[in-house]
């Protein structure tokens, strides 16, 4: 008796990226042409990772925002700049600024001498 007929393998899966594919993918489309970089965001735009690659990579860009505010905050502010606040305000060009540093310097640029 003969062994009944085996049916045809499946054809192989598609390969699925993994996300470290897919960040050298996007990291690499800046060295490509136009039409090549197009055809890659298509395929980024329709690939099945792309919401949670898009929420975790907006998630570290605001991390980074944050942190890189909190170090300019940090910084003592330039002296400089105060003493051209200060003169600018003993020459009447401009009134005190509430805001902080800068303040005075930014709008000096558009007052009219005299007027204040």
């Amino acid at each position: 008796m003969a062994a009944p007929p085996r049916p045809a393998p499946s054809p192989p899966a598609p390969r699925r990226l993994d996300t470290s594919d897919v960040l050298q993918q996007i990291m690499a489309i800046t060295d490509q042409s136009l039409d090549e970089a197009q055809a890659r965001k298509h395929a980024l735009n329709c690939h099945r990772m792309k919401p949670a690659l898009f929420s975790v990579l907006c998630e570290i860009k605001e991390k980074t925002v944050v942190s890189i505010r909190g170090i300019q905050d940090e910084d003592p502010p330039d002296a400089q700049l105060l003493r051209l606040d200060n003169m600018l305000l003993a020459e009447g060009v401009c009134r005190p600024e509430k805001r902080g540093r800068g303040g005075a310097v930014a709008r000096a640029g558009t007052a009219t001498p005299g007027l204040s």
